[in-house]
């Protein structure tokens, strides 16, 4: 018979691995997307929703926008958003 402390651990092990294993899928839509590979295809393969997919790739495009930087004169100045 499992203690109350132990459940605990046990359920914190299940979210933690289901965490680890959705950051895994994460990073592989992300290097398959770079990679220029089509949503439709990535999601064939990493099994997750089409819907997940274009997230992602929305998600990605929205960073480099952000993260965008334009040289000017010898400054650095950053894209308006």
């Amino acid at each position: 018979m499992f203690s109350i402390a132990e459940e605990l651990e046990s359920i914190g092990m299940k979210k933690g691995m289901e965490q680890g294993a959705s950051e895994k899928s994460r990073e592989i839509i992300c290097t398959m997307l770079r990679d220029e590979q089509p949503p439709e295809l990535i999601s064939k393969y990493t099994k997750e929703p089409l819907e997940y997919v274009y997230q992602v790739k929305q998600e990605m495009l929205q960073y480099a926008r952000e993260e965008t930087v334009y040289h000017a004169g010898g400054e650095t100045v950053e894209q308006e958003k």
